[in-house]
């Protein structure tokens, strides 16, 4: 469902392999429960300033209508997107906001078929997301589990 934003992501942004948990990534954080789900982030989009926009990507799925970065960061209401992306990808700032700026119309035409946005993302997009804990997770939040050391042995010196 998602290979040519993916292909996309590769080649013209720079991403390789990274272009695949990146969209994971976004789309997770796109359809969060705790942040309103997928109609919350249009949501924030529309309040933000860019209803025309998502009307736009709505109204024409096959069309490219474009965004500008610094614009499409205020409107996501998630600041801590761009940041973890950046941290989690080893990427600056600029490079996650212009793939971010192709992306997140790329997926709301995807998802938009048939002039609605879904309340939810459809299933085969659960499916290309995966495991939502592993890319909900903070980017600087260790994977690891903590271990505590141990304790160090007793030396009996008594025979």
């Amino acid at each position: 469902m998602f290979d040519a934003i993916v292909n996309a992501l590769a080649q013209q942004f720079g991403l390789g392999d990274k272009a695949r948990p990146f969209l994971q990534m976004l789309l997770a954080r796109m359809d969060d429960p705790a942040r309103g789900g997928l109609s919350g982030f249009i949501q924030r989009l529309r309040t933000g300033g860019m209803g025309d926009d998502v009307n736009d990507w709505i109204a024409s799925p096959d069309g490219m209508a474009p965004v500008e970065a610094q614009d499409l960061e205020p409107a996501m209401g998630d600041d801590s997107l761009v940041p973890d992306m950046a941290a989690r990808f080893g990427l600056d700032h600029k490079t996650v906001l212009a793939a971010l700026a192709f992306a997140v119309p790329a997926v709301i035409r995807q998802v938009a078929r048939g002039g609605a946005i879904p309340a939810t993302l459809p299933t085969d997009a659960d499916t290309f997301i995966g495991s939502r804990a592993e890319w909900a997770r903070r980017a600087g939040a260790s994977t690891v589990p903590r271990v505590e050391p141990a304790a160090a042995p007793s030396r009996n010196w008594h025979g």
